[in-house]
């Protein structure tokens, strides 16, 4: 970022990073209701990602390739046992660790370093690209990359239109509630 900016002051990495409200494609000015579209797309994560209705295809992911399956110890719902009655520490270890991973690590090096970038090599389709690439950085949950592309293909495509960052960081972190 220095390289690229010179100087790293508050106004020109604001503006890098896309840390602005949404812009209107067209009108370019601020466009406040944009932040409205991002309902859908945190219905979309609660009713498809979240709910398990599509828990089929990560079943059968796992079934047909069964060394790619996540272990137990990966799934942050195991610690939903009797043995972690009362332990709140978790919720504060979890809440941290959505602020570092989900704010500062994956939709600030995604939608605030790369995506306002990849224009110039993936033109009207960057987007796209980031989507798929946000999705398969999701490795260690390799079945479940397949409903992880058609959302992050909605995060992208709304971060761009209204080069923004803030909309993937309202659904983002809203996802991560549940």
């Amino acid at each position: 970022m220095k390289r690229e900016l010179g100087n790293l002051g508050w106004e020109r990495l604001k503006k890098r990073l896309w840390l602005n409200h949404p812009v209107h494609p067209k009108m370019f000015k601020v466009y406040k209701i944009a932040y409205s579209f991002t309902i859908p797309i945190i219905l979309y994560a609660f009713f498809f990602e979240s709910s398990g209705l599509f828990g089929f295809m990560e079943e059968t992911i796992n079934r047909l390739f069964p060394v790619l399956a996540p272990q137990d110890y990966t799934r942050i719902e195991n610690l939903a046992t009797p043995e972690f009655v009362g332990a709140w520490y978790l919720l504060g270890i979890a809440l941290i660790s959505c602020l570092f991973n989900y704010f500062l690590g994956e939709e600030l090096f995604f939608r605030g370093v790369l995506l306002p970038k990849m224009k110039g090599a993936f033109g009207k389709w960057d987007w796209a690209v980031n989507g798929i690439l946000f999705a398969t950085y999701h490795l260690h949950k390799i079945s479940e990359i397949p409903l992880f592309i058609v959302g992050s293909l909605f995060y992208g495509f709304l971060n761009a239109k209204t080069r923004s960052f803030w909309p993937a960081v309202i659904i983002h972190g809203v996802e991560s509630i549940p």
